[in-house]
């Protein structure tokens, strides 16, 4: 129920609404989860998508991805036609919404620097359907200064009657991939706000999923999604460095990082690994490319950029001093999504790895992944001569399959995750 106080703000805002939200890129993997919380919520949702197989798969009630319980309520609000949720590429039916979210794709250039050209597309095809009162909620991570910049456009697209009625807000995201539907409703949810009012809407939608608003500036919200992602990237980065150390001197990571963090919580080193997807990488990259900020203000995430960046190099090299050369060799990669347990290949790391791989004129490249490349593990492990951990999937954790290996097949796991007592390389011979 809402409170008296949120009636009467509410109060303010009626206005012959046929839809309380519109999702823009309602197919993705942050637009898709957040549509779905909503509908579920109560809110009357549209979601807009202009990939038409998205589209086509979201109308059936399928799901067009893996995101945890998201199959079911997709299902009920589809399939069992509530009424409350609409899948379309109309962008005129912005003009029936009160609030509109947006949340596409915001990839590198191939200069790195930032690509905002699908933000762009969403507003050019928006900008003649937007009314009086419109709430517009900026989801997408951006740039430091990037809602400055599009409430300027606005400005100048719209008349001053119009501009002066609308709010404009960045609510970003920082769900966990594949966990995104249960996150909703637990994480805070920081608000960047040009106003009190602009605010108290975005406010009024996520204290319906239950969890706490925050009222900051826009570009301290961009930053916050910025700092969260750079942080975690940062501290991959130093067990990445520990685990190159580690391996000059040919000393088990697994060990020493499992002894540092013993029972002190001063010590929180993750365990190494490939680092990569849509978010982290790229996140790196937009606040070394900032606007108005010196390359020496980011020295340290620019370091912790080419750490991450050369792992599988240092894996191939590591190979290559175990048995020689990788040239006419058998090589599997187990898993190629950027991520444990996720089946998304987005900018995932595990693409450096077989780049490489195949740069060293391998005789056969072999891809194993549960979520990709699923068929028959047990044979692409006996026909290995080298065996690669891309990614950590916890179907490899349970490592027996590898009785399946020729004996002086080499493993390289740089996660630590088939057999931490032997350390990140090994031979199949030497398990126990």
């Amino acid at each position: 129920m809402f409170s008296q106080r949120t009636l009467a703000i509410r109060m303010v805002f009626i206005v012959a609404w046929k839809y309380d939200i519109a999702v823009v890129g309602a197919g993705g993997r942050v637009g898709l989860p957040l549509s779905l919380v909503l509908v579920e919520s109560g809110f009357r949702t549209v979601g807009l998508e202009i990939d038409k197989e998205k589209l086509h798969l979201l109308n059936k009630g399928q799901m067009p991805f893996y995101e945890s319980e998201a199959d079911e309520i997709l299902s009920k609000h589809i399939v069992g036609q509530t009424g409350r949720l609409l899948f379309t590429e109309d962008y005129s039916l912005l003009t029936d919404c009160e609030s509109i979210i947006i949340v596409p794709g915001t990839p590198l250039a191939n200069d790195y620097t930032p690509d905002t050209s699908q933000i762009r597309d969403v507003f050019a095809k928006a900008i003649e359907h937007i009314r009086p009162n419109h709430l517009i909620i900026l989801r997408s991570t951006v740039s430091p200064g990037t809602t400055d910049q599009i409430r300027e456009h606005l400005k100048s697209q719209l008349s001053s009657e119009v501009f002066d009625s609308i709010d404009i807000a960045f609510a970003p995201e920082r769900l966990l991939q594949g966990h995104a539907m249960k996150e909703l409703y637990e994480l805070p949810q920081i608000v960047g706000a040009f106003s009190e009012r602009g605010y108290k809407r975005v406010a009024l939608i996520f204290e319906k999923l239950g969890v706490e608003v925050l009222h900051v500036k826009p570009i301290e919200a961009e930053l916050s999604k910025l700092f969260a992602n750079n942080f975690r990237y940062i501290q991959f980065a130093i067990a990445n460095e520990f685990f190159s150390i580690c391996e000059s001197l040919n000393v088990n990571f697994g060990r020493v990082r499992e002894a540092t963090n013993f029972n002190y919580s001063r010590s929180t080193i993750p365990y190494a690994g490939y680092v990569g997807g849509p978010c982290l990488g790229k996140d790196a990259w937009l606040l070394i490319k900032a606007r108005g900020c010196h390359p020496s203000q980011s020295r340290l995430i620019s370091s912790a950029y080419e750490i991450n960046e050369n792992l599988p190099e240092i894996a191939i090299q590591i190979a290559k001093k175990m048995i020689g050369t990788l040239t006419g060799k058998t090589v599997l990669v187990l898993g190629i999504t950027f991520k444990r347990d996720s089946d998304d290949t987005r900018e995932s790391p595990v693409h450096r790895l077989l780049n490489l791989t195949e740069n060293e004129f391998v005789g056969n490249l072999v891809i194993h992944d549960p979520f990709a490349e699923p068929e028959d593990l047990k044979a692409k492990v006996a026909a290995a001569d080298v065996i690669f951990v891309g990614t950590n999937h916890s179907q490899y954790d349970d490592a027996a399959f590898l009785k399946h290996a020729k004996p002086d097949c080499l493993i390289v796991d740089v996660w630590y995750q088939l057999n931490p007592h032997l350390g990140h390389a090994y031979f199949a011979k030497e398990i126990g």
